[in-house]
């Protein structure tokens, strides 16, 4: 067995050296990456080929036992790729690689990457001839990988630890994984890698760190992120200008200092577990509008969220409405009860996509279940498309709907058709105040109303706020200004910012009264039983689904003046909560360290603030407060 072995590894190594060759002659840089399966190999070299593609021509041989899954994913993203099938093969070897080169014939001063068969031994013992081997495994492993395991770590020069964003959820110690495979191979070079790079703050700040060669580590503490790290004066500074510069997408920074500490040496960067303190500063964010790329994605035949009224991301969907608890994760929202789908769990836990970590994350497997409510009860069998069918066909008969969004119910009705707005305002005794008006587009707003810049971006932006405009002097839709808003030279209007919204508006093409769904003096509806219940008098059709509403929130409102000032009329979805520096930790007329305090707002438009630690919120909009349900809505 040892001299068969032995003679296995000579006739390879002879083949490895004809590779080596290969690759110096054309000065092609190949590395090995072995790993055991699932450690997340091939969504690293995605983004590596992703954000290196225009500046480095890219090669991969891809191996796996029997699917080439891999290699379509790996040409997805700019490079080209041969898939090597080994069956019950557990490894590639030297010969298979030479006839992989044959086939895919890489140019000179390029980078070549061969991810092998995912096994724990095998891939170790053959050299293929490359210019150095990469060892990478997740946190999921356990942090004593390297002395179970240690040729893996023996044979190679640099350890890329994965999945470092679960780091909470795991009993994985960091600095002893790296203790350990220090142990076998000392001159092992380590790279932390999280799931979340280019959306959580620490793996941001950790993939800024390695860019500029800092050692050092970054957490999430009681205050807020804390880094620390070896660097000259100069250094540091530039290093905090990026990270506050380049903060992820929606994310809020309410302040940042920098400091020199007592001297530490470190060897490496990383990301340290979080803290687990009872009482974190801790911001919650606020619901985001729908983004274009999710659009995108329902308009897309060929993808599974094709016309999916729940499709969200990342970068947008509910996150205040839908929160218990805090921190903001999945399990601790109304989406908790709601399995996800194989392809979705891919996706949250694929580095670098789009939806990755993404809490509120389902497409049409996993969909949320929506339901019809006529003036006779629940309709039954009947799936989205339907139910959106449905409402088109009611609007058209010029009946009201009353439709769930993100932090409430929303009356709609034709705002073309004289006989509908009439009987909202009847229904909802409403007689003089006005409506909101939904449009599909920026586009079609401005046949009726004069929208400038400004108003346009506000429209756009990710709060998706009502926007008072300068009502045009001819409408050109249809609409009747003179009942939507009697006596006004203005009109509020706002733009689809749920998913359902944007499929809904696509069909009609046509603008919509879109007001809050509440008895006269009451808060919104929110509560879906309330609604069924409560919303029938009002509504022809009720449409609602399985992901709870926890925060109640209105629209928000706001308009320009002349000079382009804009004043916030209503702070509310996608405004809300507010966060502000509490300016009394600093107040000089105060005596020692303040306490918590609490600010309510006015009757009539009615918020609260109040100051915890460093920082100040300010609550949403929570209406009149003399009606019983609107105090229920203050105290909850």
């Amino acid at each position: 067995m040892v001299t068969l072995e032995r003679d296995i590894l000579h006739e390879n190594n002879l083949l490895a050296q004809r590779n080596r060759g290969y690759f110096d002659a054309l000065n092609i840089f190949a590395v090995n990456m072995v790993s055991s399966p699932g450690s997340g190999k091939t969504t690293l070299l995605e983004q590596t080929i992703a954000g290196l593609k225009d500046q480095l021509d890219f090669y991969v041989i891809e191996g796996d036992q029997y699917t080439s899954r891999d290699s379509d994913r790996i040409r997805a993203a700019g490079s080209k790729a041969v898939q090597i099938n080994t069956g019950k093969g557990c490894h590639l070897d030297a010969h298979m690689v030479l006839h992989a080169l044959q086939e895919l014939r890489p140019a000179g001063n390029s980078a070549l990457f061969i991810e092998n068969v995912g096994n724990l031994v095998c891939p170790a013992m053959f050299d293929l001839g490359e210019s150095g081997r990469v060892v990478i495994f997740s946190v999921t492993e356990g942090d004593d990988k390297p002395l179970k395991y240690p040729d893996m770590f023996h044979t190679s020069q640099i350890c890329v630890i994965s999945k470092t964003d679960l780091l909470p959820y795991v009993n994985f110690d960091l600095e002893q994984a790296m203790e350990n495979a220090r142990k076998i191979n000392p001159s092992l070079i380590f790279f932390p890698l999280s799931c979340t790079t280019g959306v959580g703050f620490r793996p941001m700040v950790c993939d800024a760190a390695r860019r500029r060669g800092l050692k050092g580590w970054v957490i999430n503490s009681p205050a807020g992120l804390e880094v620390r790290f070896n660097a000259s004066e100069t250094e540091a500074a530039a290093f905090h200008d990026e990270i506050v510069q380049s903060a992820p997408l929606h994310a809020i920074i309410s302040g940042s200092t920098i400091s020199r500490v007592n001297d530490e040496v470190f060897s490496s960067f990383g990301i340290r577990h979080s803290a687990g303190e009872r009482n974190p500063e801790v911001l919650m964010p606020p619901d985001v509008a729908l983004c274009g790329a999710c659009r995108a994605d329902m308009d897309d035949p060929a993808n599974r969220r094709y016309r999916y009224p729940f499709t969200t991301c990342l970068h947008c969907g509910p996150r205040y409405s839908i929160i218990r608890s805090l921190p903001y994760d999945r399990a601790r929202t109304t989406m908790d009860e709601l399995a996800t789908c194989p392809d979705c769990a891919d996706e949250y836990n694929r580095p670098g996509d789009r939806r990755q970590h993404s809490q509120t994350n389902s497409c049409t497997t996993c969909a949320i279940p929506m339901y019809a409510y006529s003036a006779a009860g629940l309709i039954p069998e009947i799936n989205s498309d339907q139910i959106i069918g449905l409402m088109v066909e009611m609007i058209g008969q010029g009946g009201i709907i009353a439709l769930k969004g993100i932090g409430g119910y929303l009356l709609m009705a034709d705002a073309t058709n004289r006989d509908a707005i009439n009987t909202l305002r009847n229904r909802k005794q409403r007689p003089y105040k006005p409506f909101a008006l939904m449009y599909p587009d920026v586009s079609s707003a401005r046949l009726d109303a004069r929208i400038g810049l400004q108003e346009e971006q506000a429209l756009l932006n990710a709060e998706a706020p009502v926007v008072l405009c300068r009502a045009g002097e001819s409408p050109a839709t249809g609409i009747h200004p003179d009942l939507i808003a009697p006596g006004l030279d203005t009109l509020g209007i706002l733009m689809p910012y749920s998913p359902l919204f944007y499929l809904l508006m696509k069909e009609l093409d046509r603008p919509m009264i879109a007001t809050s769904a509440n008895i006269t003096g009451s808060p919104i509806i929110y509560r879906d039983d309330d609604a069924v219940r409560n919303l029938k008098n009002l509504a022809d059709l009720i449409i609602t689904y399985d992901r709870e509403i926890t925060a109640p929130q209105d629209d928000s409102v706001l308009r320009f003046t002349p000079g382009g000032q804009r004043i916030i009329l209503r702070r509310s979805r996608g405004m809300a909560p507010c966060y502000y520096p509490n300016p009394f930790l600093n107040d000089p007329d105060s005596d020692g360290e303040p306490g918590d305090l609490l600010a309510t707002g006015a009757d009539l438009k009615s918020s609260f603030t109040v100051t915890s630690g460093k920082n100040l919120f300010v609550s949403q909009y929570l209406g009149n407060q003399e009606s019983y349900d609107s105090q229920c809505a203050f105290r909850h």
